[in-house]
């Protein structure tokens, strides 16, 4: 049945849609020497809300950009966006 398949395939889009979000954590360029800080809250997060979601560490004013193991990957939820947004200031989180 076409209308199944269709289903299925909207349905598995959807999936793969969630499984790709990002988490961006930018680091002002007038705070990054609390980089440790920073990836240790992450850290301890991850051990709350270990997820599939890709956790990147933005350093404003350099070109640097670092995607933290696996181990430290958060789930992709509105409380986890809001205890990192709490942490680091709004303008300083995306999920993309």
């Amino acid at each position: 049945n076409i209308n199944v398949i269709e289903n299925n395939k909207i349905e598995s889009e959807k999936v793969i849609e969630k499984v790709n979000k990002k988490i961006y954590v930018r680091i002002p360029k007038d705070k990054l020497d609390l980089e440790d800080r920073v990836i240790g809250y992450i850290k301890d997060l991850s051990k709350e809300y270990p997820g599939e979601c890709e956790v990147y560490i933005f350093y404003d004013g350099t070109n640097k950009m670092r995607l933290l193991n696996k181990a430290n990957f958060l789930q992709d939820n509105d409380l986890v966006k809001e205890k990192l947004e709490l942490a680091f200031g709004k303008e300083n989180v995306k999920i993309k």
